[in-house]
């Protein structure tokens, strides 16, 4: 089966017009979203200063947010907005790599996991190996949290990162 997705690329790059547009289209076609969120505090200042509201928080105001939808980094996101990516069911991808070469901090890919977050890894294009990119997220949360066992992940088919407890 196929599906297609509007791809948003991410929030800084996206006026309420645009959301607006993409929210009616989608009302007929029930596909989900693909957007890059809070990945720098560029994108989070400027979704403040320009919306009144953080990225998350926008999002979900437009309806963005769901299960068939991906928001890719969520580096800067705070508690309210984990929850509302929980009780959205929207899923959260975790891009060690590129978050951090891109130096951009570090997703609380933890905290998510312990609040229920739909979670996944990918490389945002910064690598094809999988295992190389799950090795590097599992070193940086340890390194993050100052906890050598903070990070006990385990791998499913089709190189899916499923964390479980």
């Amino acid at each position: 089966m196929l599906a297609g997705m509007f791809g948003l690329h991410a929030s800084f790059t996206i006026s309420d017009k645009t959301l607006t547009r993409c929210c009616a289209e989608n009302s007929s076609l029930g596909t989900g979203f693909h957007i890059h969120t809070a990945e720098g505090m560029e994108d989070v200042n400027d979704s403040i200063k320009l919306y009144g509201k953080r990225v998350v928080e926008r999002l979900a105001d437009f309806g963005i947010l769901g299960s068939n939808t991906i928001a890719v980094h969520c580096v800067h996101i705070n508690e309210r907005e984990i929850a509302l990516l929980k009780e959205s069911g929207t899923r959260v991808v975790h891009n060690p790599e590129s978050n951090m070469g891109n130096a951009v901090g570090c997703a609380p890919v933890i905290k998510m996991f312990q609040e229920g977050v739909n979670l996944g890894l990918g490389t945002d294009g910064y690598t094809a190996d999988m295992f190389e990119s799950l090795k590097v997220a599992n070193i940086l949360h340890k390194h993050q949290l100052g906890n050598p066992g903070s990070a006990g992940w385990k791998l499913r088919p089709c190189f899916s990162l499923i964390i479980q407890r």
